[in-house]
């Protein structure tokens, strides 16, 4: 089992998490990552959208 899955599509970041509801396995979409604890989905977002990669690189790093 994947307990987290993440698409990015057309711009768009969007986790879900594997839940489990009686004897039910399903994905909820979630707000903020359960397996990256304190990740900034807009800041990764906006690097991701970063035409030059060292950039990017650099701009996440110096979040951290």
């Amino acid at each position: 089992m994947i307990p987290e899955v993440w698409f990015w599509e057309d711009g768009v970041l969007e986790v879900y998490y594997l839940r489990k509801e009686d004897k039910a396995l399903h994905y909820e979409r979630v707000s903020s990552s359960e397996e990256v604890k304190g990740i900034d989905l807009d800041l990764l977002l906006c690097c991701i959208l970063m035409v030059n990669h060292v950039d990017a690189i650099k701009t996440f790093q110096q979040a951290l």
